[in-house]
């Protein structure tokens, strides 16, 4: 476009059966995006003297996205009654907002503003910019986009799910389904080993992890 935004997107599938019983496949996802005056967020400002809102403030900023989505399938009767399903998918996205790049949207002149009071924290706004990754100044300002877990800047996750059947009579099944899950909101990982040994608890991360097996059987009644 105009402003030179790059967007990229990489799409790998490879299917492989050994047989009518079994078959393998994997696919590989990378999506690149290089954005300009990306929207963050609208906020409306309080004033203290009135004790109502005034000005809404449109906040942009440059954007950096890198995403990588890696799967695995495995399905196959391992005898004419036991059969097994397996699944795995490791996730990455990687998303960087240039704090160098913060301008707010000025609808009236339909135009950006890098200078603004509201963003740089000048003015009536006493040194508190809009966004920050200083505790003290969390009081009157927001956090920092590439800290703030809820926009998910730095997000790694694995999930595997395992589901054995068993066909024990006609029309009869059971299924144990094992899940594992991990994932961490707010760290950045070079390797995947690292990602696999991070269980800390530092400041700006999130980390969730789940186990669970699950039994289900059903029977056939002939009437």
């Amino acid at each position: 476009n105009p402003r030179n935004d790059t967007e990229l997107g990489r799409y790998l599938e490879l299917v492989y059966k050994p047989n009518s019983y079994l078959t393998f496949s994997t696919s590989y996802d990378r999506y690149l995006l290089d954005k300009q005056f990306h929207w963050l967020e609208s906020f409306i400002e309080w004033n203290e003297e009135s004790q109502a809102f005034d000005d809404t403030h449109h906040v942009f900023s440059d954007l950096k996205r890198k995403l990588d989505n890696l799967t695995f399938r495995a399905t196959g009767n391992l005898n004419r009654k036991l059969s097994l399903q397996t699944y795995l998918e490791i996730y990455s996205n990687d998303v960087f907002y240039d704090k160098k790049s913060y301008s707010e949207y000025k609808t009236e002149e339909d135009e950006y503003d890098f200078t603004s009071d509201y963003i740089l924290g000048d003015g009536k706004w006493e040194g508190m910019p809009v966004y920050t990754d200083v505790e003290d100044f969390l009081e009157n300002s927001y956090v920092d986009p590439n800290l703030y877990l809820g926009l998910y800047p730095h997000y790694t996750s694995f999930v595997f799910n395992g589901i054995l059947q068993w066909h024990y009579a006609h029309g009869s099944n059971l299924y144990i389904v094992y899940t594992a899950r991990k994932s961490v909101n707010g760290k950045k990982f070079s390797k995947l080993s690292d990602f696999f040994r991070y269980n800390n608890m530092d400041k700006w991360v999130e980390t969730l992890r789940d186990q669970s097996i699950m039994v289900k059987i059903d029977y056939w009644f002939e009437m």
